[in-house]
């Protein structure tokens, strides 16, 4: 049961009183995987490692985001899971629902895969539609948790529980309350995963053996329709991948740039990655053939790609590298123009600051940033800055951008 969720680092959310007691029994978190800037696995205390449940078959996660490179390069869009245990039960007033989870999100504005802002959390979410108004508690399989003068209502009790934090963070999910990971039993996990999430299964591992979720209400609450005011379920929609052991081909994507002159245009890649590997070039479908192979020296590769004629460029840069028995590292870059900045200085006498740069393609808008558009390459102010910037930036609008430090009294 996939449901879309705000990001919260650290959350508690409810408007009661509410008791809690908890177990919590993850142990360890893996390295960090180059393809997607997340943990290679978690584990938690009875051993089982977990990868992010990305399997087409058997996981649920939000699918890549059209237009967003970084959410293509990794294979998925706002939300993917390590592991997630739901559970639904119907009532006359309208459901309890259970959600348990730890959860690969993005801390980034708008919540969409941005690299660097890389979040797992722990999710312990409880929503409830309450007939009458009272003392309800709710026995899960990592704890209990009280809720004291709750009114009636829908979702009257709105209760979750997140603890994680962004990279380079990612341990902070081990102090959450979900743990060990719940395994189905029947019927059974697919081979190399720990439960079908389309599918509700009983399962096993709570450190508690409350293998269940139930819900018992205060007197008159009917929430079985009988009469009765204890519901509950041994039925959960689980998902989890178990690591394979494989660890992706280390790999740092660091520059594609193009030049572009009345012949033609060159296209130049560089990247960083193990001696051993081989590592290849993709620039699409506009620029034929492609993959091709990059120059390797002590783990620096490097690509120089030229066509002639009129050319369209693609947005983004592929390069993959493959390691012998494990498995590819694929990374991708937006490929821009390459602004190099000649001169960049300020003369603090006349209150002068001059600016010159250069784009690899002539048809480029360059700013200097915070201060103003370069008119045939260069930028003058012959007097009146009393305050000028530590550093230039030269943005293009190619995409291209360069930095330096100002040079002072060297004008």
């Amino acid at each position: 049961m996939l449901r879309k969720v705000s990001v919260i680092m650290l959350a508690v959310m409810l408007i009661f009183s509410c008791s809690h007691a908890a177990l919590a029994a993850l142990a360890a978190v893996g390295p960090t995987n180059p393809q997607n800037g997340f943990p290679l696995w978690y584990q938690d205390g009875t051993g089982l490692s977990l990868q992010l449940c990305l399997d087409a078959l058997n996981c649920v996660a939000d699918p890549p985001i059209p237009g967003n490179a970084f959410s293509q390069q990794i294979g998925f869009g706002a939300e993917a899971f390590y592991w997630s245990a739901d559970s639904l039960i119907n009532i006359p007033s309208g459901n309890a629902l259970l959600v348990l989870a730890l959860e690969a999100a993005f801390a980034s504005a708008d919540g969409n895969p941005a690299d660097g802002t890389q979040l797992v959390f722990s999710r312990v979410r409880i929503r409830i539609d309450t007939p009458v108004a009272g003392t309800y508690t709710v026995v899960h399989p990592f704890g209990t948790e009280v809720f004291q003068n709750v009114p009636a209502g829908i979702r009257a009790i709105n209760f979750t529980t997140d603890i994680g934090l962004p990279t380079p963070n990612f341990a902070s999910a081990l102090a959450g309350d979900v743990g060990p990971f719940l395994t189905a039993v029947a019927p059974a996990a697919p081979a190399g995963f720990v439960g079908n999430p389309l599918v509700d299964s009983t399962v096993t591992g709570s450190p508690t053996g409350n293998n269940l979720f139930r819900v018992v209400g205060p007197p008159g609450s009917n929430l079985d329709g009988l009469g009765g005011r204890v519901v509950e379920t041994n039925l959960f929609a689980v998902q989890g991948q178990v690591f394979s052991g494989a660890v992706p081909a280390g790999l740092v994507l660091e520059r594609a740039t193009f030049t572009r002159t009345a012949q033609g245009v060159s296209i130049d890649v560089f990247a960083l990655t193990d001696p051993a590997n081989v590592a290849t070039v993709d620039l699409g479908p506009t620029i034929t053939p492609t993959p091709a192979l990059m120059t390797m020296n002590s783990g620096r590769a490097y690509a120089h790609i030229t066509r002639t004629g009129a050319v369209t460029l693609p947005a983004t840069v592929s390069v993959t590298a493959t390691p012998v028995g494990n498995p590819p590292t694929t990374l991708s870059v937006p490929l821009t123009d390459e602004v190099n900045i000649s001169a960049y200085a300020y003369d603090s006498t006349g209150q002068r600051l001059l600016i010159r740069a250069k784009s690899s393609d002539p048809s480029a808008v360059l700013t200097a940033v915070g201060i103003g558009n370069l008119v045939d390459g260069q930028i003058l102010f012959n007097g009146g800055i009393t305050t000028p910037p530590p550093f230039i930036t030269v943005q293009s609008s190619l995409g291209g951008s360069a930095t330096r430090p100002l040079s002072v009294d060297k004008l």
